[in-house]
């Protein structure tokens, strides 16, 4: 049985209808055409783009992931209330942390080498006419109510953390560890 991939355009369409509450059809097709280019560029090896560690591919599968994740992450930061500064202004450029959050984990972390996600940001950037990788990160901040790093903010328990805040100044992460601990921290927020 041979069956044919979706094009682009059916993509488009079902990622448009099927978009989750909170991520718009305009945003859905985005993620779409990223996805595409990316492909693309992976399948033909463009400028020696994503020759380590593939095959890749970037499918619908990977839309929805990226389109549910950051649906998520702008639900709960929007709802809570709980001191963390997650509930600061509600803007358009949360929103687009949030979707270049969810971008960087679902298609950029997946790539080995660091020439393979700048690429990879670029076409995201452009695509989705948002700030993709560094941009979307903050520096880690210890409260005595919450740990933030980048984009994540984990509240403590009463009392379980209170030795960190101490040694706030003391820590120090590169980029490199950074980026891994923001995605953990926002999935597990």
């Amino acid at each position: 049985v041979h069956v044919r991939a979706l094009g682009e355009d059916d993509m488009a369409l079902i990622a448009a209808a099927r978009a989750p509450p909170g991520i718009s059809s305009a945003e859905a097709r985005a993620l779409v055409a990223a996805a595409a280019e990316l492909g693309r560029r992976a399948e033909e090896r463009t400028a020696g783009f994503a020759t380590r560690g593939g095959p890749y591919e970037f499918n619908l599968r990977d839309v929805f992931r990226a389109a549910s994740l950051a649906a998520h992450l702008r639900t709960t930061r929007h709802a809570r209330r709980d001191g963390t500064g997650a509930d600061d202004a509600r803007d358009d450029s949360r929103a687009d942390r949030s979707l270049g959050a969810a971008v960087e984990l679902v298609f950029v972390s997946r790539l080995r080498t660091e020439a393979d996600r700048a690429a990879a940001r670029t076409v995201l950037s452009r695509a989705l006419r948002i700030p993709v990788g560094a941009l979307c990160g903050a520096p880690l901040s210890l409260r005595a109510s919450h740990v933030r790093l980048g984009t994540a903010a984990l509240v403590r328990a009463a009392g379980g953390f209170a030795s960190l805040a101490a040694t706030a100044g003391a820590l120090a992460i590169t980029p490199h560890v950074l980026q891994a601990a923001e995605s953990v921290l926002a999935c597990a927020a």
